[in-house]
């Protein structure tokens, strides 16, 4: 997911976005955030570089190889929920369903 959320925010988004900035897009824990960039950097998916207008934080890139996974990560992920939201069918039955979701 951090993946994904990275590579959308430099990719879609046109960002250049800190380690913070991730976390916070994807409601995660900043710690648990900098654990896992780490170790997607460790893979060679992501790329963690100085910011030039903070010292306190790194800047992040997706690298081409990590592109391709997180691709191929949404695909995966919207397969799911579609296949998962079919059940609820449509109009007013998938209105009732996700208001059943929502408590």
């Amino acid at each position: 997911m951090l993946l994904a959320c990275t590579w959308w925010l430099t990719q879609v988004a046109g960002e250049r976005p800190t380690q913070r900035r991730v976390a916070d897009f994807a409601a995660t824990d900043p710690m648990m955030t900098s654990q896992v960039i780490r170790a997607l950097e460790a893979r060679g998916l992501v790329r963690r570089v100085a910011d030039p207008q903070d010292s306190r934080a790194l800047q992040l890139t997706v690298t081409g190889g990590g592109a391709r996974l997180a691709r191929e990560a949404v695909k995966v992920v919207e397969a799911a929920d579609a296949e998962f939201f079919i059940a609820a069918g449509k109009g007013e039955s998938m209105l009732q369903f996700l208001r059943s979701l929502a408590g």
